[in-house]
């Protein structure tokens, strides 16, 4: 989930889209975090895992079923 997938399913998420299917293997570089929603702690973590964090943070984990 790179700098414009990362921001488009967080808008998903707070516009009120039940599920979000997200696909990444690749895990958080330091370069990620310039223009991506990564921040510097989740470097070495991956990407998914850490979108699905954030996502459930921003948008209610009572309304959202992420499936990656």
């Amino acid at each position: 989930m790179g700098g414009l997938g990362s921001w488009t399913a967080l808008a998903l998420a707070k516009c009120g889209f039940r599920q979000v299917v997200v696909y990444d293997h690749d895990k958080v570089e330091h370069k990620n975090t310039l223009n991506q929603l990564y921040s510097p702690e989740h470097v070495g973590r991956h990407k998914v895992e850490v979108l699905v964090s954030i996502l459930v943070a921003n948008a209610g984990a009572n309304r959202l079923e992420v499936s990656s």
